[in-house]
Parts: structure tokens; sequence; C-alpha cells
């Protein structure tokens, strides 16, 4: 009776949506074009490098400069894997297409983080 009157989520439910969500994501980020999917390859591992206590990623407000930077610093990893010529024609288009993606992985690892603490 207790229990009926006080419906709390299992902690089980909590898990198996986050992995579901994850699945998704997973799932998603396969369908990538070959040449985005390298690209969010580097990203990944220059957002681990970032993944510290005190690091820009997590701060308040992330300073637009410093990510500019990486993200240029991401472009130039980009042409060094591909014969240092850009994978598109447009090396603008690749710089905005490579801040997205950063910006995106940087905000869904952010929320993972908030996640942990609350």
């Amino acid at each position: 009776m207790y229990s009926e009157i006080f419906e709390y989520p299992h902690m089980y439910d909590i898990f198996d949506r986050n992995y579901a969500d994850e699945m998704d994501r997973v799932y998603l980020k396969n369908l990538y074009p070959d040449t985005t999917r390298r690209i969010q390859r580097i990203i990944e591992d220059e957002c681990d490098k970032m993944e510290y206590n005190g690091s820009i990623m997590f701060d308040e407000y992330p300073d637009k400069l410093m990510l500019r930077r990486k993200c240029l610093k991401i472009c130039d990893r980009v042409k060094d894997c591909n014969g240092g010529m850009c994978p598109c024609k447009d090396e603008k288009w690749m710089e905005y297409t490579v801040a997205v993606m950063l910006y995106n992985e940087m905000y869904r690892r952010r929320c993972r983080r908030r996640k942990r603490y609350y």
C-alpha cells in the first residue's frame, strides 16, 4: 500500500533510459558521412583532453576566443589527416562545421557531468 501511494522511479528505469539514449546517439553517429565521422573522432579526442576540473569546457561561460582557437586546431588536425588538404572545397565551411560539432559535443559532456553531480 505504501508503495502505491509513493511511486518513485526505480534506479533501473533511469539507467535504461540513459542507456537507450546513448545507444541512439551511437547509432545516429554511425550514420554520419565518412568525412564527418573522421572529424567527429578528432573532436571527441580533443574533448577527452579537455575533460578535467577547471577546463574551459566546464566553465559557466566558456571563452569564445579559446573555443575558436580549439576549432582551428581541430581543423589543422583534420587537414593533416587528409594529406594537408581540406576535405571539402570551402575551408570556412569546415571551420563552421567543426565549431558546431565541437559545441554539440561539449554540451553533451556538460550535461553528462551535471547529471553525475545532481
